[in-house]
């Protein structure tokens, strides 16, 4: 059991750690806000609760994980389809109306003022 969900706990955390280092390094995309915003929102919105269904019923679990474990069930990538309500294969498939809308609300709201640093204070003039 643990081996199934090492690879989708792993992908999780790394992208939590690639969401906490796009904050941390936003003052390098003020050339392009725009960039920062969509890569932010979509980092963001992978965490989105979602319904990961197989087999025996639903399972909530973040999006970045549902995916991840649709991927790795997949035996080729031809079973891999794509609907107006998720991304699946034949015998799983994740929901995404979750993440798209958590992606719209956080592009258009939380993200929606981005400004460059100033410092608070000038730095001494030397005489």
């Amino acid at each position: 059991m643990f081996e199934l969900l090492a690879v989708p706990i792993l992908m999780t955390l790394l992208a939590l750690l690639a969401t906490i280092a796009l904050f941390k390094l936003r003052a390098r995309f003020a050339n392009w806000p725009i960039l920062y915003r969509v890569a932010l929102s979509a980092l963001i919105a992978s965490f989105a609760p979602t319904l990961f269904v197989a087999g025996h019923g639903g399972i909530p679990v973040p999006t970045i994980t549902g995916l991840v474990l649709t991927i790795m069930q997949m035996k080729w990538l031809d079973d891999l389809h794509l609907s107006i309500m998720g991304v699946g294969s034949t015998n799983m498939g994740v929901y995404l109306p979750p993440f798209l809308v958590c992606f719209a609300l956080i592009l258009l709201l939380a993200c929606s003022k981005f400004r460059n640093r100033v410092p608070a204070m000038k730095p001494p003039q030397p005489w």
